[in-house]
């Protein structure tokens, strides 16, 4: 009979560990410490043993966990998905993965915030998994923080270089950022990775384009048609970018494309029209305005185009016009206005409000159609708090930035001042009644529902024909017997008028009237 040999069988039971036999491997650790109880070396060794199969059976258990989010998230169960995320996250709170799952439920729900707390728990717990960055840039991207979005995207490619979406992310979070000639470089990666991809070759165009590089855009454009002829709405995002930047020909030439392939593609139509209008060509204009309303009779901003260019006055602007107009342009506002335009206005009134109060504070400030908040900027050493209201989110996140604004509001101007409560000192409006034809409603409403007496400050486009008008802009104009008109009506008395240069259009300054009246 041979001699029992303990490092003979603990050999043999790591060889049966090593082998994944784990069962075999503990039979012959406790052969061992039936005879030496006391064997240090077995007891250790079957500690480890025992330590994996925990570890095993709460990483099956994890997987299984996972496996059922995922499962959710197919399923587009995100509120659910998030619930149980959360129960399991308090016994597994290092589960990267669960974590991630988090994150992209919430980013689901429209909850950016929420998902890049979580997407930022994900890096932290694993610095090497490059989806976590990637989809943290996502969640920072949609909170317009594309600095931070772009550092995330980075990092990412640091870890994966070959992922072109990623790349493809990056260049949209650089454009986003107003870097367009970075955004070119990246975006080209993306493309050699994916030559095909279509959405990297639209942001690679619209960099390229914002560049004024019209040649080489048209090429990525014309790539991206080769790869889907027949896609018409390729064709009109391609007419959107050059309507954009100003390259009308192009853009009449890609919107017409879209509409040869679909012909009854309504934005393409309505598209067509604004592109014919800022050509000066008004004819095509109207022409493709009533090809809009054929289709979409109710179609409010070709409705209201349509009645400016063949010269019928309605009574307002539409409100989806309005703030379509204006969530567009937010981005370029204040440089188009201030610069291009030489537009002074708030300083203009400011300065009229100063000198009516001998440059003494007065309380309180409402900013009527505030925009980006060029008012508020001028009034705050003023008025000792102001609030605004606008149409336009877009417009109100540049305000918000100011620090101006004790409070500011998404509403429609007149629906604010019959629902809201009016305790002002100032009302004013800066180039806003230009989108207001009849302003009797708004007068009547500050007289009457003021909770003490104020003064409305404002411009107007400024015409020397009875009335008001819509103008073939797309505004409106009013003159000083309308305004005094609505003055007697509504109990207003007029403490100043004067003309002042509005803006330019054309090359050539529109006349303003400033008004100030008591009530």
């Amino acid at each position: 009979m041979s001699a029992f040999s303990v490092d003979k069988k603990l050999r043999k039971a790591k060889a049966f560990f090593q082998n994944g036999n784990v069962l075999a491997a503990q039979y012959e650790c406790k052969e061992i410490l039936e005879k030496f109880p006391k064997n240090q070396r077995t007891q250790n060794f079957l500690k480890k043993i025992s330590g994996m199969q925990k570890y095993e059976a709460s990483v099956q258990q994890t997987q299984q966990i996972i496996e059922k989010l995922i499962q959710l998230y197919n399923n587009k169960k995100y509120q659910e998905l998030i619930i149980k995320a959360l129960i399991e996250l308090e016994r597994y709170p290092n589960s990267y993965l669960i974590w991630n799952l988090l994150g992209a439920a919430n980013l689901a729900l429209d909850k950016p915030q929420e998902a890049s707390l979580a997407f930022k728990r994900v890096t932290e717990l694993n610095s090497k998994y490059a989806e976590g960055f990637n989809n943290l840039g996502v969640s920072l991207n949609r909170l317009s923080l594309y600095q931070d979005a772009s550092e995330a995207y980075e990092n990412a490619i640091k870890i994966n270089p070959k992922n072109p979406e990623v790349f493809e992310n990056l260049g949209s979070a650089l454009m986003n950022n107003g870097e367009f000639e970075r955004a070119s470089a990246i975006l080209w990666k993306s493309v050699k990775l994916n030559p095909k991809n279509i959405n990297a070759l639209m942001y690679l165009g619209t960099a390229l384009a914002s560049q004024n590089k019209i040649e080489e855009a048209f090429e990525i454009f014309d790539s991206v048609v080769k790869l889907e002829p027949k896609n018409a709405e390729i064709h009109y995002n391609i007419g959107s970018i050059f309507q954009d930047i100003g390259s009308f020909e192009n853009a009449v030439d890609a919107y017409s494309a879209a509409i040869s392939l679909q012909c009854d593609y309504v934005d393409a139509w309505y598209n067509l029209g604004l592109t014919f209008r800022s050509q000066g060509n008004n004819a095509e204009a109207i022409k493709s305005f009533k090809k809009t309303i054929h289709l979409e009779p109710d179609h409010p901003e070709a409705n209201h185009l349509l009645s400016a260019l063949l010269g019928k006055t309605t009574k307002n602007a539409p409100k989806e016009y309005i703030e379509r107009l204006f969530n567009s342009a937010a981005n370029s506002f204040e440089d188009t206005l201030l610069g291009n335009l030489d537009y002074k206005i708030p300083k203009i009134i400011t300065m009229l409000i100063r000198e009516e109060n001998s440059y003494k504070n007065f309380d309180s400030t409402l900013d009527l159609g505030c925009g980006t908040g060029l008012v508020g900027r001028e009034l705050e050493s003023t008025s000792q708090f102001i609030d605004g209201v606008d149409l336009s989110q877009s417009m109100l996140k540049k305000a918000l930035e100011k620090k101006s604004y004790r409070n500011l509001i998404n509403a429609d101007v007149l629906e604010y001042l019959r629902k809201a409560h009016l305790d002002y000192d100032y009302f004013v409006a800066a180039d806003v009644f230009i989108y207001i034809g009849d302003l009797s409603e708004l007068f009547d409403l500050i007289s009457s529902r003021n909770e003490r007496t104020g003064k409305l400050v404002f411009s107007t486009e400024h015409s020397e024909i009875k009335g008001y008008h819509l103008e073939k802009s797309g505004r409106y104009s009013h003159s000083k017997s309308y305004i005094e008109a609505l003055c007697k009506k509504y109990r207003f008395s007029i403490n100043h008028f004067s003309t002042a240069d509005l803006r330019k259009e054309n090359g050539v300054f529109l006349k303003a009237g400033i008004y100030s009246l008591s009530f």
